[in-house]
């Protein structure tokens, strides 16, 4: 992540991403409550160019406990991911990790299937023109 920001109450990290308009990408990161803290101190909201994809808290046990997330977005050549903190302000907070974001890839089979339906669409169209 490129830039972190602190408000009077809490924190957010984000980063500016180019991206391919109408490509879909997976964004995935890995969160876990920090250790031996309650539930208030441990929110975390993950945004897209604003939009809200989850906020994730919970009670912190003895060890961390890890959790990956993942959603998919849709790229419009300028993206912003952004995590921000939506616990109480103590300067604690949850522990994220692992964040990614990867380009979907069209499936194999789209390339074998499309020259198929074409060419079932052109057969149907000779057998209504008859």
């Amino acid at each position: 992540m490129d830039t972190h920001y602190a408000t009077d109450t809490t924190s957010y990290i984000q980063q500016s991403l180019n991206t391919i308009v109408g490509q879909l990408y997976e964004v995935s990161f890995a969160y876990s409550p920090r250790i031996n803290q309650p539930e208030a101190t441990n929110g975390i909201s993950a945004y897209s160019n604003g939009s809200l994809l989850d906020t994730v808290t919970g009670t912190g046990g003895a060890v961390h406990n890890w959790v990956v997330y993942s959603f998919i977005v849709v790229g419009t050549g300028l993206d912003t991911i952004k995590f921000a903190a939506t616990g109480i302000d103590d300067s604690l907070g949850g522990s994220l990790d692992d964040i990614r974001v990867s380009v979907v890839p069209l499936p194999a089979a789209a390339f074998l299937f499309a020259p198929a339906l074409l060419g079932f669409l052109g057969l149907r169209r000779k057998a209504q023109s008859v």
